[in-house]
């Protein structure tokens, strides 16, 4: 960690080759980076790119000589803030607080004087944005309220030092150790580095410290994600491996049926079940055939043909899609190997595996200030093609809240046919008629959030949310369904992943 006497070294080495340059960019590197791009008058100067770093691990203060990793996405609102402040600005000052691990980056910026405070010590390391009176403006890493922290930096009041941690150290005090005898000596470089030759050491010696602790925690993100999405891919093969055992009872399901057929005579509507003697067992004993007392006798027998006839249409895409699950399962282990060595480099890992469709692009979170916490919805909200909401169940209690309390009468449900799942609503607002491009997005979904996740191939029940029932005594998210239609849904990854990224 710098001491107050390196980072006045620091300060002393900066102070002629940044004060008087103009601020032409500010590039974000978060959570806690950033690089000041200090442009000349004069063209033949070429540029600066100060480096202001409140890493807990590795805060420091130097210019960036090496090439640097590029962000994209949100940076947050600190980040925002301090680009409208300080592009445009001419750097007029840079001074390192006597006795203390603070630097002040002072500037003349279009809407008035500002200044950037870097707090150098440790895990408490922060960027302070103040005004010409010192007057908090904005804070990178905001304290915990209710905090001495979060006093000392609440927005409006004067910055003032933390107290006993910027006091020097007592070592410091008597005889300061110079930052040479600080950092190891870096390789010898050219150019800005012969320049800089302090600041070069802090960006070798801290700078790589950072990044090997930056590469290290992607390699571990991409692991824990590569090994969920590992077990999402064998339990999917499990799943499949259990329907292709499942052909025997799709057969009995005709034979069930043929039995009903060949004993109408017998048969009236009204029945819940039929005992017969069941001629395709060997000893031909008594079969007992459940039935819908709804239905006649005849319509009985058609509905065990209609569940034999589905399972066989099921069964021949199944063989194809376990193959297919047991592909990518492979080739999740094989990354997730690569991803575990020391040596592998995560970002090529994550190109590989989303070219490969084996992961989505992430998407970045940001933190705000503190707030309360929003009252827990039963159900994950997405938007359509065409702006609807889709809302998607949580859990089995959820399902049934989400589709039996929550949903209009008219709003569409669907779900998996022959499998478990989330319920998913497709909410029309009013509308009479569903947009046919939202009910495929609602109907990805459905399959994304269910067993059959990874299937290329599924059918998907539809239906107006009143005609669902909920029969007496049922478990959570069992429900009955009085009409609609199956719709045979063939999956897009470009719809899915839109639509995943609209959470």
């Amino acid at each position: 960690m710098l001491t107050a006497a390196a980072l006045a070294e620091l300060v002393d080495e900066l102070t002629p080759l940044c004060v008087g340059r103009t601020v032409l960019e500010v590039a974000p590197l978060p959570p806690r980076d950033l690089l000041i791009v200090l442009g000349s008058d004069d063209p033949d100067a070429g540029v600066r790119r100060l480096r202001v770093s409140a890493d807990p691990e590795a805060p420091r203060l130097h210019l960036q000589i090496a090439p640097v990793r590029s962000h994209t996405g949100p940076v947050g609102p600190f980040f925002e803030r301090l680009a409208e402040r300080l592009v445009d600005a001419r750097c007029t000052g840079l001074t390192a607080l006597a006795g203390e691990r603070s630097v002040r980056l002072a500037f003349r910026a279009p809407a008035g004087p500002c200044s950037l405070f870097g707090e150098f010590f440790g895990r408490n390391a922060n960027l302070v944005l103040v005004d010409r009176d010192d007057r908090i403006e904005d804070v990178l890493a905001l304290p915990k309220p209710g905090t001495r922290s979060a006093e000392r930096l609440a927005p409006g009041t004067e910055l003032r030092p933390p107290g006993r941690r910027n006091a020097p150290d007592e070592a410091e005090s008597t005889t300061p150790q110079p930052l040479v005898d600080l950092l190891p000596a870096p390789p010898a470089r050219g150019g800005l580095a012969a320049l800089a030759p302090l600041s070069w050491r802090v960006e070798a010696s801290l700078g790589a410290l950072a990044e090997a602790k930056w590469i290290e925690g992607q390699r571990k993100d991409l692991a824990n994600r590569l090994e969920r999405r590992l077990r999402a891919a064998r339990h999917l093969a499990t799943g499949l491996t259990a329907k292709l055992a499942s052909a025997e009872e799709a057969e009995r399901d005709r034979m069930d049926g043929e039995l009903l057929l060949s004993n109408l005579h017998v048969l009236k509507r009204g029945m819940t079940e039929a005992r017969l003697t069941d001629l395709f067992s060997a000893d031909q004993s008594e079969r007992t055939i459940p039935l819908d007392p709804r239905r006649t006798p005849h319509e009985n027998a058609d509905r065990f043909f209609a569940r034999y006839k589905k399972s066989l249409r099921s069964l021949e895409r199944v063989p194809e899609e376990l193959e297919r699950a047991q592909a990518e399962a492979t080739q999740l282990e094989l990354l997730l190997e690569e991803a575990r060595s020391d040596t592998s480099d995560p970002d090529a890992l994550e190109a590989r595996a989303r070219r490969d469709g084996l992961l989505v692009e992430r998407q970045p979170k940001t933190k705000k200030g503190p707030r309360k916490p929003a009252a827990r919805l039963p159900y994950r909200t997405f938007r359509g093609s065409k702006g609807s909401e889709i809302r998607v169940g949580k859990s089995a209690r959820d399902n049934d809240e989400l589709s039996l309390k929550l949903a209009r009468g008219n709003d569409l449900w669907l779900h998996t046919a022959g499998a478990p799942g989330s319920h998913v609503v497709l909410v029309l607002a009013g509308q009479k008629a569903p947009d046919d491009d939202e009910v495929l997005d609602a109907a990805h979904l459905a399959l994304h959030y269910s067993p059959l996740r990874g299937a290329r191939r599924a059918d998907i029940h539809i239906a107006r949310c009143k005609q669902l029932r909920k029969p007496k005594r049922a478990p959570a998210g069992l429900v009955e369904v009085g009409g609609g239609k199956t719709l045979s849904l063939r999956v897009e990854d470009e719809r899915l992943a839109r639509l995943l990224e609209t959470r």
